[in-house]
């Protein structure tokens, strides 16, 4: 019966170290999730400022075309 005990001791150990292994991996695997998500989101935001920065610069020369145009009349 004890050498049963030791084998069943020694299989809850290795149990244990396995399923450590696999939380401290799971956590790291939700830390880079939620760095991935952030730069995801920072990215979009960089996209959207650039597509606004463009429009911004496309009605700036229109409106200088404008100006120019009554300028010279």
């Amino acid at each position: 019966m004890d050498g049963n005990y030791k084998g069943l001791t020694k299989e809850f150990i290795d149990f244990k170290v396995r399923l450590q292994y696999v939380e401290e991996n799971m956590m790291h695997k939700d830390a880079e999730k939620r760095i991935l998500d952030r730069i995801d989101a920072f990215a979009h935001r960089v996209e959207t400022y650039d597509r606004k920065a463009w429009v911004h610069d496309e009605r700036f020369k229109q409106i200088e075309t404008r100006l120019t145009r009554l300028e010279s009349k």
